[in-house]
């Protein structure tokens, strides 16, 4: 419909070339049609030329089935105890959904190991710290963690990104927390008035911008609970999204089994981790556990 209109006022303008246009058109068409339909051609053996890549592209995960089965015989669950005075096998239920289900799936969220299920083992999805989630990383080696070691490692992000997309949360142990504080307590624990003292620490602002700190208890020795993971995963929340296979793979309760002298339910979800923009993402590896390390730290 332009096209005509473009040639109508073509027509009034200068009639002869609008009359030649019109002749020309079907010609040109016919000499074209070859090359629409065989595409563009390429010398043999020459390089393609390389197309640009982009950033924020959400990696690859896979899916993970979460399970757990709850069976009471017909007996021990109408049997009320000081906890339950009806139905055990409810409560016992709900109790799962609502605190065993999710510490079972916020450990994987962390630590999960992201692989390819097979005929004889199943897929697992990867948690937060899989290498390919997060572009930028620094290897203290066993080193104490410095302020000045942070911001290096938060200038990673900023190059990759620049200030205003880098993430602004920092996940540790609660251990390294207590760390961060003790930059500064000569300055700030005592207040103003001196009738207050004060050792939280929360965020910390910085000329990338200002961080929050988020403590997080799972964040233990994968080899001994009792000391801290020295790991820390500076990011933003809202770049992970945990997604069901389907709709179907919500959490859900199924009746495997009701009959007889027991009952047998399966609380079952399947979920996947999605991680976007890795390069927004700094992890600190391997930082010194020892709390005697840190100066000032155990005094």
């Amino acid at each position: 419909m332009l096209t005509f209109l473009l040639w109508c006022i073509l027509f009034i303008l200068c009639w002869p070339l609008a009359i030649l246009a019109l002749v020309l058109y079907p010609i040109v068409w016919l000499i074209l049609l070859p090359f629409r339909i065989i595409g563009i051609a390429v010398k043999e053996n020459a390089e393609s030329p390389l197309g640009p890549i982009t950033q924020g592209e959400v990696d690859y995960n896979y899916f993970q089935i979460f399970d757990e089965y709850v069976q009471f015989s017909h007996r021990a669950r109408v049997t009320p105890t000081y906890e339950v005075s009806d139905d055990r096998l409810t409560f016992e239920v709900q109790k799962k959904l609502k605190s065993t289900m999710p510490q079972h799936i916020e450990n994987t969220l962390l630590w999960g190991a992201r692989a390819l299920g097979s005929t004889t083992s199943p897929s697992a999805m990867g948690g937060v710290f899989t290498t390919s989630f997060n572009t930028s990383s620094t290897d203290m080696a066993g080193a104490i963690l410095t302020e000045y070691d942070f911001l290096e490692s938060v200038q990673k992000g900023y190059n990759q990104v620049g200030k205003n997309l880098v993430g602004k949360t920092v996940m540790t142990h609660p251990f390294y927390k207590r760390v961060f504080a003790n930059w500064n307590n000569n300055i700030r624990m005592v207040g103003g008035d001196t009738k207050s003292i004060t050792n939280v620490f929360d965020s910390f602002e910085t000329d990338f911008g200002t961080f929050n700190w988020m403590s997080n208890h799972w964040m233990t020795s994968i080899t001994n609970p009792a000391l801290p993971d020295g790991r820390a995963l500076i990011f933003d929340p809202d770049d992970f999204e945990l997604i069901p296979y389907d709709r179907e793979s919500k959490w859900g309760v199924w009746a495997v089994y009701e009959g007889g002298w027991y009952s047998r339910r399966a609380i079952r979800g399947d979920y996947s981790l999605r991680a976007m923009n890795p390069e927004k993402r700094v992890v600190i590896l391997n930082m010194s556990t020892t709390a005697g390390d840190y100066p000032n730290f155990t005094s």
